[in-house]
């Protein structure tokens, strides 16, 4: 940068909205947009990859539920055995402390 360019600049500190939105125009003239093709296979992999993600934390899901089930022996649906195991873990930690 030469020596007028660093006087400009130290000149001009206050905020002026016109050049804002002119700086902002111009940078976005230099965005370069993806084409609607490039848009949709880059949307269509997010959306695999989501999907993806969440049947897998699902399967993860089932196998530790599975897994709990075999070894405490609950028969009900999971949230029913949380809240009792939840009320129970309460009430072991309580007669512990007193």
């Amino acid at each position: 940068m030469n020596k007028k360019n660093e006087a400009e600049i130290q000149q001009s500190s206050g905020f002026s909205a016109g050049k804002f939105f002119q700086g902002t125009k111009e940078e976005l003239d230099k965005v370069v947009w993806p084409s609607r093709q490039q848009l949709i296979s880059e949307s269509v992999a997010v959306l695999l990859m989501v999907t993806l993600s969440a049947g897998l934390i699902y399967l993860v899901d089932g196998l530790f539920n599975w897994a709990s089930q075999q070894v405490f022996r609950t028969q009900p649906p999971i949230t029913v055995g949380i809240i009792h195991f939840v009320n129970d873990l309460f009430a072991w930690a309580t007669t512990q402390v007193l």
